[in-house]
């Protein structure tokens, strides 16, 4: 692209052009010095030159390639990842009073915490003190099997990280459940800034006296095969229009899958409850006279 076409384009067009051309410090520059810029790396730049035609190699030559293809992929370590862009800004801090916890071995954790601005400067007014005169302490809790509330740790202590915003903390317990609070000290106050999330360290040893369960499903089959015949099913089918043999075996079919119902004897001048297993449920026995 010549000077005129590149005048004729806004200034957002040309600093698409220009990062494509990797000009640096384009977001500063005006419309004028962008399209300066693009001319000289255009300028900078030699057209890359034809390409030889390569013979086809032979059957041998082609082997040997591919075993060296597959000899240096040993070593590789994959395609490069994608650049960070210049113009991408990571914040120092993102203004958020919080701290997170992450374990590193089963004695080592570590911990990283940000403060925000607004909370040092309501710390300064309420203590009346400057930030440099403040001391930032980390108090480690021993949670596990505890609901922690804040009081009731089975064991705490306490250490000074100093100016820095992230700690290795160094554990006596494996295979424990620890949480760690944020705090300001400063003379006779003191006042916890944030609680982190609570972690579990691993165990140093291997877990013994465990076993799995076995369990023996015959019994359980065999009791699904005896409720399903003692399901009592209804014929779908009308008696009335079978033969007299096909009405005989479908009674004694309903008799043999029907459950029994329990022998009656009432007491005389009462009346007796029904039983709840029978299909007699619903009505009551005749009561003796």
């Amino acid at each position: 692209m010549n000077k005129q076409e590149l005048s004729k384009l806004s200034k957002k067009k040309l600093l698409e052009i220009a990062k494509k051309w990797a000009v640096t410090g384009r977001h500063a520059m005006r419309k004028a010095e962008l399209v300066q810029e693009i001319l000289a790396q255009q300028k900078k730049a030699k057209p890359s030159p034809m390409p030889a035609k390569k013979s086809k190699p032979s059957g041998k030559a082609l082997k040997k390639s591919s075993d060296t293809v597959v000899r240096r992929a040993k070593f590789e370590l994959g395609a490069p990842g994608k650049a960070i862009d210049e113009d991408v800004f990571v914040p120092a801090s993102y203004q958020k009073t919080e701290i997170q916890l992450l374990v590193k071995n089963p004695t080592e954790l570590f911990a990283y915490w940000d403060v925000a601005r607004k909370d040092v400067h309501a710390l300064e007014a309420q203590l009346q003190a400057r930030e440099k005169d403040f001391q930032y302490v980390l108090l480690v809790h021993d949670v596990t099997l505890v609901d922690f509330n804040g009081h009731n740790a089975n064991a705490s202590f306490e250490l000074s990280p100093g100016p820095a915003n992230r700690f290795f903390v160094q554990v006596d317990r494996a295979g424990a459940a620890f949480c760690v609070e944020l705090a300001v000290r400063y003379k006779q106050h003191f006042k916890v800034l944030a609680r982190s999330n609570t972690v579990a360290t691993p165990k140093t040893h291997k877990t013994e006296g465990l076993a799995w369960a076995e369990v023996d499903i015959k019994p359980i089959k065999k009791a699904k095969a005896k409720l399903k015949r003692r399901q009592y099913v209804k014929p779908l089918i009308s008696m009335a229009n079978l033969p007299d043999k096909e009405k005989v075996r479908t009674q004694q079919r309903i008799r043999r899958a029907a459950p029994a119902a329990p022998e009656a004897k009432p007491t005389a001048g009462k009346r007796k409850q029904p039983y709840v297993g029978s299909p007699y449920v619903g009505s009551t026995y005749p009561t003796e006279i």
